[in-house]
């Protein structure tokens, strides 16, 4: 199976803070870093100019790959390889063929280095890698070798590092597909469950649909039990679609939780419940808890 596109990002990632509106309570009154109309700071979304490389397996293949590229718009994928399995793979090695998938983005930061925002902001590429090898693997041409494994890789500054573990096939959605509309209704009732506010529906068509879905919580009473009645919603839809991702924002459009190519939560919004796992919070604990943004102002 291939890994999930909820999987952890590093334990350090989950154990920093987001500093959201209003934090004077937390020893610091307002500044002046709001964004305009409570955009997100960090945006789940990315593309990469130049466009992406296609190489390697036969000519339908690479039809097949343009043609998912195609339906997901400007990406930060910047090569697709159709090739030989790795060497691990040692059964799938015995099969004839460019029967193995390497996709590979590019981001301006690490997911498991440097600033929290960076951090966050690699997510998008990872996300639309895998999305491409989901599109990819529940659609292969007929006729032509097939894909019996993928693997991703992230490119920052020129360096390119192995993302997810190599894997085996997947097994591909085989139920009704699901229309635009009916996605837009779902996230719509996943955020009034969460009681959120819906700031923005982004939708591409791999094969099946890759959404972004970007949300505002006002207050951060009960989030812990909100934002698990919204997960649960939303997760009606993941393994129908290419990709899910979703970003929780405050009124000034700091994130206060990620679940993209990998999952985050800050702790400020949820203590002292504690939710964080393997992480007891308490009131203590949350106000030693380091700020990864500015406090916005109004």
């Amino acid at each position: 199976m291939r890994t999930p596109l909820a999987t952890s990002l590093g334990t350090v990632a989950a154990l920093l803070a987001v500093a959201g509106c209003g934090q004077a309570a937390a020893g610091r009154g307002p500044g002046t870093a709001a964004a305009p109309g409570g955009a997100p700071v960090v945006s789940l979304t990315a593309n990469a100019p130049g466009g992406t490389r296609v190489v390697g397996g036969t000519p339908g293949m690479r039809a097949r790959a343009r043609a998912i590229l195609a339906g997901m718009g400007d990406v930060a994928i910047a090569e697709v390889r159709f090739g030989r399995p790795p060497a691990g793979f040692s059964r799938l090695r015995r099969i004839d063929g460019p029967i193995w998938l390497s996709t590979t983005a590019v981001a301006k930061g690490s997911p498991f280095a440097g600033p929290l925002r960076s951090q966050l902001a690699a997510d998008g590429p990872l996300w639309q890698a895998t999305v491409f090898a989901n599109a990819y693997e529940a659609s292969q041409p007929a006729g032509e070798p097939r894909v019996r494994g993928t693997s991703e890789a992230l490119s920052v500054a020129g360096r390119r590092s192995p993302f997810s573990s190599e894997t085996g096939p997947a097994d591909p959605y085989g139920g009704a597909p699901v229309g635009d509309d009916a996605v837009r209704r779902t996230v719509a009732r996943a955020a009034t469950r969460g009681r959120f506010r819906v700031v923005s529906i982004s939708i591409a068509h791999a094969n099946r649909q890759a959404v972004t879905v970007v949300v505002r919580a006002l207050r951060r009473g009960a989030f812990a039990r909100r934002y698990e009645a919204f997960v649960s919603a939303m997760n009606r839809l993941d393994s129908r679609l290419d990709g899910l991702q979703w970003q929780v924002v405050d009124r000034c459009g700091y994130p206060v939780a990620v679940q993209s190519a990998g999952a985050w939560t800050s702790p400020r919004w949820l203590c002292p419940n504690p939710y964080v796992p393997g992480l007891a919070m308490t009131r203590a604990t949350c106000r030693k808890l380091p700020r990864g943004f500015p406090p916005c102002g109004g």
